[in-house]
């Protein structure tokens, strides 16, 4: 399970090797809920929340991850284990294949990836109807796949060489995508375009939080990994912004945009689940409550195929990470063979050769 503390004064401490939740109810009475430390994968924190030294230590121990949130639902902090979760070669070679050929193929693959899950999620939206909207979502399948054409036939020994051209055909690809989509929602739901923060809708406030809350999942599967979430290949390397993190989660959105999609066109989002601002629009408490549910059943209930098997999306996150970390481990395996061949023999670095 993954606990959430989001109220207003809520606290996380230990109880008799429990994790102890304490919170308030409507009618300020205190709550307080235990649960073992076997059964919690993760704990995150919104702001005006605290958590004891012994629930950081007793979360450590039992590799639970903490994770501290922004308004926005991005995580701005994270406690660690001290111990590394795999060999330093990952990251090294993580490093190596940002500056080389290897950066352009894995690349690619996300990109393409995703534009192969938008347009089937697309498809299996409109498969069944008949008129102007099908014709409408379709005509931007056919693009998207065309699109996917252009993106898988970029080429160039480093990502530098195609990233310009890249962005652009993926930037294209977003807002035929989204507007296909808006197509499909209700009126009182659709909006002009993607807005991120703040959103100027309810959709786009929803998106933005599921991608976040998405986004600390990531982070999460690749440092357990090993990997390292700040070494990205296409997306900067700026102070403080995890480019990997945004590289990888790529292939990965369409499963928050089908949470929200279901939401908002089985009419579950209501006025009790946005906020209003000066600067746009939020999700409520309520309605985090409502996505981060609809998100941790999405993951456990909704399989899909990875590697010729069905699996949760649960089990796929850290596997793909996992894969990626040992393909990375691996790729220069061959090289150092063949530079340890050219290295010259024992016998000729002896002493004795260098006698005058």
């Amino acid at each position: 399970m993954q606990l959430h503390l989001q109220s207003f004064g809520t606290k996380l401490r230990v109880k008799e090797g429990l994790f102890e939740v304490v919170s308030f109810t409507k009618e300020d009475t205190v709550r307080k809920e235990q649960f073992p430390p076997h059964q919690v994968e993760s704990i995150w924190m919104q702001k005006q929340t605290s958590v004891s030294s012994d629930a950081i230590m007793l979360a450590t121990r039992n590799n639970v991850g903490i994770v501290i949130l922004d308004g926005f639902g991005f995580p701005i902090g994270r406690f660690l284990s001290s111990k590394p979760s795999s060999t330093s070669l990952i990251q090294k070679n993580q490093l190596r294949a940002s500056q080389d050929r290897y950066a352009v193929g894995f690349v690619k693959e996300w990109v393409t990836e995703k534009l192969d899950r938008q347009s089937k999620f697309l498809f299996g939206l409109v498969r069944n109807k008949q008129g102007e909207k099908k014709r409408m979502v379709m005509e931007g399948v056919e693009k998207l796949k065309q699109l996917r054409k252009d993106i898988g036939g970029l080429e160039g020994e480093h990502i530098k060489e195609i990233a310009e051209q890249l962005r652009g055909l993926e930037g294209t690809a977003g807002r035929i995508y989204f507007s296909s989509l808006n197509h499909l929602l209700p009126d009182k739901h659709k909006f002009e375009k993607r807005s991120r923060r703040p959103a100027m809708d309810p959709y786009n406030a929803f998106l933005n939080y599921s991608y976040a809350v998405l986004y600390s999942r990531v982070e999460a599967a690749l440092y357990g990994a090993g990997l390292n979430p700040y070494i990205g290949f296409l997306h900067r390397d700026d102070y403080n912004y995890q480019g990997m993190v945004f590289d990888f989660i790529e292939p990965y959105r369409v499963w928050m945009d089908k949470v929200v999609f279901r939401l908002f066109t089985k009419k579950n989002i209501g006025k009790q689940h946005i906020e209003k601002r000066s600067q746009g629009m939020w999700v409520s408490g309520e309605g985090k409550k409502l996505l981060i549910y609809s998100i941790n059943e999405f993951f456990r209930n909704k399989k899909e195929g990875y590697r010729g098997k069905t699996h949760y999306p649960d089990f796929i996150l850290p596997a793909r990470a996992r894969a990626f970390a040992s393909d990375l481990k691996n790729i220069y395996r061959e090289e150092k063979k063949e530079s340890e061949k050219m290295l010259p023999g024992k016998d000729s670095l002896s002493h004795d050769k260098f006698q005058p």
